[in-house]
């Protein structure tokens, strides 16, 4: 027999293994992921409503059983009552202080009619406490109420609830309670286990005068990191708590002001029968989250039906939700009050001195609640007042003050205001004002507790119904669009395999309508807009002499023969009657969209072809395609190079293969409707002027192009560009393409990323650096950053490109950091004259931004380039005026770190600071609508060229930065953002921090972390560098442990296999090329004396290649 104490302890170890099995369960779910368990509390839903049809849903609202007005009041008749909305975290202490100041600001509350109180911790949720509910501790809370508002003589308990922590009650004056009807209560957890009542709401819903109002008090997930878990929160509780009108449990007991239904009864029996002996004390407790007594066979059964409901759920009514049921938001009036627990998206000492300051306004912007609303995360459409008040959060107890750490360094808490009321008025014809929005100073918590006092007028029963169901077919007749536009969606995500949506790739939803509750994904996406792919318009014929590509539309211009005798490629008029005949007996291999030119590798000659193109997104001109598959043709009678040269074959089989691989790595994209190698600028500029034509410098395909000869105007109106005579012909640009689709301030918009790659000193990391003598540098990219909305279009580019002197690099077997060294003897100056004036035709104004280190090994090449620079900046480049080139040195690694730390966007934003004096002319161009075209309203007269050593890792990291800040601006240009958020955001950049734009930001970073990852790729092997910290503005230990991976990567490849890569690249341009064959590693390579200045561009005209093909038939005959 045991005895009272064995039994007690028993019983807590027990209840300690319950707690353990359910660890174990979370465990379990985690390594044989399920989805999880969304309900413990009550039959609350854990799936989107099934709709019924428009008609019969309408029907339903205005017949439905329970659902109706039964209320005494005027059917007509309109009622102004004032209500009063309260909340407040009261720390898991009983009431000790009065409640007057809180609940009677200026008056002795006669003037109120209902009060919605709201409270979070009222009890210690520490240990098992955040598990179970303490009835007592409510109960303590809800006599202190009615002893101060005077019920149940002027005020009468409506409902009660606690749910462990959270507690809600409703109060109304005694004359209204005759006019009150269907009052029910429901709970529900979202915090241990996704269930737990620590975290999670409690809300009530009746009929007052006709009007159908739900209160919610809620406490949401905390930390400042956890904003996601929040909005999770939120749209759990508006999705899952549901009211069922047809059950007859009370709200509230009136001889004990307090009640808490079962969840599950109390087990009594000995410890044989698997239930635990419980604590007599805990015992009169009652409604925990596994119920007031827990045993292992229970809480497994309890897991099984979580599982259950999470993958389904019972179908009610034939797969119909109940016609009783009402969710959160299928009411007139919404009151929603708690301790949201949204922060600020700033650092400690930005708030205190925003605090300080007292610009609430300000403070405001960078608040996660406002930010969530407006991207539609959570609690959209919601009303909250202008906050006027100090934040509320976390105070001393019993002080005046913010909460200091004990040593008394820094607060424990950055200051926050998580104390929130909000409501919102769904039907139309109800009127809701605020009359005061205010924080009290009662003590006793480390929250202030906050009040709303809000005028709501009623327009009667009869008004409301009529409202209520036309705003329901509204309702559903947009849902049904909504669906038929997924269908739509759907389509496009399929057809595109993938290019059509980017991540996140999931269909918007609409903002919480009330039958389309939030599912966990932000309600706005950023999509790739829908792009058409292009239909292969050309017939591709192979034979054993002749390759052929013919055009099947009227206008595609002529045909291209490809002899395999002579390797030579003929242009055929389309009307030519001998390639009639052809077509006429021949049969085409199949359908392709075009050529991309014959690469001459060393030994064999291909034809590529473009077989397949994917939609990746349209500027203003047209749509823009990628080249997603190719098919290379060898161009020769029997195998490109006979079995019996084992070596040429190997050689070519290697340079074949590599040719494959790097027509998918380059990332080539072109258009059909515009000339996709020029900026926004240059097209408005030759549309100006009149002139114009294709930029060859960003053609990566020219060379081989060139090979094909110039096709001839097949039109009078034929474009001036020759290489768009045709589409036979394929003009590919290099580099980077993404374009983001989303809405801001209800208007559409578009986000273009675009890099267009030189095709000038092509080349890889260690093989290609510095400049050339006419002036070429290695890995120039210009990147342009375009927005398209409703009023117009704005663009803004920036270059980057090596050191503009000759260098090179040794010792890359020996270290992973080469040491730079600057080649003498060179024409230094000159080739650098020669650049900026190519740029400065292009772009005008030039600023120079150097990133290298001012010391250590990179300082020598550092000083070099600043003191050749120094001339053009004193007397300019001589293609413009003067003052066309400015220089600016910033060391990177000295001010920001290494690590791209925090302090690297203060570092960088100091910068920009200061570089925004040196760039007098804008720096991005606009264009906006006027009448059926476009008028260019203001140019960019500056372009940054931006280097570090190898233009990659920290060249992305501060171009990132700035087109962060001119993304701002080019917002405020389109009136997509208000001054308060310009401002605001200003305040940010400045100051290295996130801007308060959510989505647009995300869109942002991930669009240039995807793009510096690409064009890292193509020059170095890898993903860029920090690209953690350019795709969330922090540096993690993740992302530290890729970039040593990545190190280690591209000393591998760029010693042992680019050598033989940068040999096809050469190949492909037409570049001389020493001796063909295996490459040379770039240590042994200096060692030989093989400089990479000994590489130039060759232009190779016909005669030429005619006089080369002649010499190497004569050796091969010999």
């Amino acid at each position: 027999m045991m005895t009272g104490a064995a039994l007690h302890r028993r019983s807590r170890w027990q209840l300690r293994l319950a707690l353990l099995a359910a660890f174990v369960c979370i465990s379990a779910t985690s390594l044989h992921p399920q989805p999880m368990p969304t309900t413990l509390h009550s039959a609350a839903r854990l799936q989107l409503k099934p709709r019924a049809a428009p008609r019969e849903h309408v029907a339903r609202l205005r017949g439905g059983r329970g659902i109706e007005d039964t209320s005494t009041g005027g059917a007509g008749e309109p009622h102004s009552l004032r209500f009063f909305c309260g909340t407040w975290n009261v720390n898991g202490k009983p009431p000790s202080v009065p409640l007057e100041e809180w609940l009677f600001p200026h008056s002795d509350g006669d003037d109120v009619d209902v009060y919605v109180l709201g409270l979070q911790e009222v009890q210690d949720l520490s240990g098992t406490q955040a598990l179970i509910t303490d009835e007592e501790k409510g109960r303590q809370w809800s006599m202190n109420i009615q002893r101060t508002l005077g019920a149940p003589q002027r005020y009468q308990f409506v409902a009660a609830r606690q749910m462990v922590g959270i507690y809600l009650c409703v109060l109304v004056r005694t004359e209204l309670a005759p006019h009150l009807s269907d009052v029910k209560i429901m709970e529900l957890g979202t915090g241990f286990l996704q269930q737990g009542g620590n975290k999670g709401g409690v809300a009530a819903r009746f009929t007052l005068h006709g009007a159908r109002i739900c209160v919610v008090s809620s406490h949401l997930a905390a930390q400042t990191a956890n904003t996601e878990k929040r909005n999770k929160d939120y749209r759990e509780l508006v999705r899952r708590l549901d009211f069922n009108l047809a059950d007859e449990t009370p709200a509230v007991k009136q001889e004990d002001l307090f009640v808490m239904p079962d969840i599950a009864p109390p087990l009594d029996g000995d410890g044989a029968s698997g239930a635990v002996k419980i604590n007599p004390a805990i015992k009169k407790t009652r409604s925990g989250v596994f119920g007031s007594a827990v045993n292992l066979a229970q809480l497994s059964s309890f897991w099984d039906s979580a599982k259950k409901d999470a993958e389904g759920g019972e179908k009610k009514q034939g797969g119909k939700p109940a016609r009783d049921a009402l969710g959160i938001l299928d009411h007139d009036l919404v009151l929603w009050v708690g301790d949201l627990n949204y922060r600020f998206n700033l650092p400690e000492q930005a708030v205190l001195g925003l605090v300080e300051e007292r610009n609430w306004k300000m403070l405001y912007e960078f608040d996660q609640l406002n930010i969530a609303k407006k991207a539609g995360d959570s609690f959209h459409g919601f009303i909250e007042p202008p906050l006027g008040f100090v934040p509320t959060y976390k105070y001393e107890r019993w002080g005046t003050g913010f909460a200091h750490k004990e040593e008394g360094k820094g607060l424990k808490r950055t200051p926050a205001w998580c104390d929130r009321v909000l409501y919102r008025p769904i039907n139309p014809l109800l009127s809701t004002e605020c009359e005061a929005y205010r924080r009290h100073e009662v003590l006793g918590s480390d929250h202030r507790p906050v009040s709303a006092l809000l005028h709501v007028t009623l327009p009667g029963s009869a008004a409301l119904k009529a409202a209520r169901a036309e705003v329901k077919v509204e309702e559903e007749v947009g849902e049904l669009q909504s669906e038929v536009d997924g269908v739509s969606s759907a389509v496009v995500e399929s057809d595109a395999e993938g290019w059509a949506v980017l991540p996140p790739t999931k269909r918007p939803t609409l903002p919480d309508k009330q039958h389309q509750h939030h599912l966990d994904l932000p309600t706005k996406h950023a999509l790739m807009p829908a792009v058409s792919n292009l239909t292969a318009s050309v017939e591709l014929y192979d034979t054993s002499s002749e390759i052929l590509l013919v055009p099947i539309t009227s206008d595609g211009g002529p045909a291209l023969s490809v002899d395999k005798r002579s390797q030579k490629a003929q242009w055929i008029p389309a009307d030519d009657a001998a390639l009639r005949k052809k077509i006429a007996k021949w049969t085409p291999k199949h359908m392709v969209h075009g050529t991309l030119g014959i690469a001459k590798l060393s030994f064999a000659s291909y034809l590529v072809v473009v077989t397949k193109v994917v939609g990746v997104g349209s500027l203003e001109q047209g749509a823009v395609h990628a080249v997603a598959e190719t098919e290379v043709l060898p161009v020769s009678v029997g195998p490109p190079v006979p079995e019996s040269e084992e070596e040429k074959r190997a050689v070519d089989d290697r340079e074949y293969g590599m040719l494959k691989d790097m027509l998918v790595g380059w990332n080539l994209f072109f258009s059909r409707d515009f000339d996709a190698t020029q900026t926004q600028q240059r097209i408005a500029r030759n549309a100006d002027d009149g002139c114009g034509g294709i930029d060859g410098a960003f053609v990566w395909n020219a060379n081989m192009l060139a090979h094909l000869g110039q096709p001839p105007e097949h039109t009078p109106n034929a474009s001036r560009d020759k290489l768009a005579r045709s589409l036979v012909i394929i003009p590919a640009v290099c580099g980077f393409f993404q374009e983001l689709e989303t809405e801001l301030q209800g208007q559409s918009l578009k986000l273009a990323l675009i890099s267009r790659r030189s095709r000038h000193r092509a080349g890889v990391r260690f093989f290609s650096r510095g400049i050339d003598a006419d002036g070429h540098v290695s890995n120039f990219v210009e990147t342009e950053q375009v927005l398209m909305s409703d009023t117009g279009t704005s663009s803004y580019v920036v270059v980057r490109g090596s050191i503009p002197l000759f260098w090179q690099e040794g010792e890359a077997l020996v270290t992973l950091k080469p040491t730079p060294t600057l080649i003498k003897d060179k024409p230094h100056h000159e080739a650098m004259g020669k650049h900026l004036g190519e740029l400065a035709a292009r772009y005008k104004r030039v600023s120079m931004l150097s990133l290298i280190d001012t010391s250590g090994v990179e300082g020598p090449i550092s000083q070099s380039f600043k003191a050749t620079a120094q001339p053009f900046v004193e007397r300019g480049s001589g293609a413009g005026k003067d003052s066309d080139v400015a220089f600016t040195e910033f060391d990177f690694h000295k001010v920001c770190g290494k690590t791209a730390s925090p302090a690297a966007a203060v570092g960088v934003a100091m910068l920009l600071d200061a570089m925004e004096g040196m760039t007098p002319e804008n720096l991005f161009l606009r264009l906006r609508k006027r009448g059926g075209g476009w008028e260019k309203s203001v140019e960019q007269g500056t372009v940054f060229r931006v280097n570090c050593i190898d233009c990659l890792d920290r060249t992305n990291v501060v171009q990132a930065a700035m087109a962060s800040r001119m993304l701002i601006e080019q917002l405020m240009a389109h009136a997509l953002i208000e001054p308060g958020e310009y401002e605001a955001c200003m305040f940010a950049a400045r100051n290295g921090y996130v801007p308060p734009l959510p989505l647009m930001s995300k869109m942002l970073r991930v669009m240039w972390a995807d793009m510096g990852d690409a064009v890292s790729v193509q020059y170095a092997g890898t993903g860029a560098l920090k690209g953690d910290f350019t795709r969330s503005g922090k540096r993690t230990i993740k992302g530290i442990f890729s970039d040593g991976i990545a190190n280690v990567r591209r000393a591998m490849q760029n010693n042992f296999a680019d050598g033989f890569r940068q040999q096809v690249i050469d190949l492909v341009h037409g570049v001389a090329v020493r001796a063909p064959g295996q490459p040379i590693a770039p240590a042994l390579q200096q060692a030989a004396g093989i400089g990479m200045d000994g590489i130039e561009d060759v232009d190779v005209t016909e005669e030429e290649e005619e006089l080369v093909e002649e010499e190497e038939e004569a050796e091969e005959e010999e």
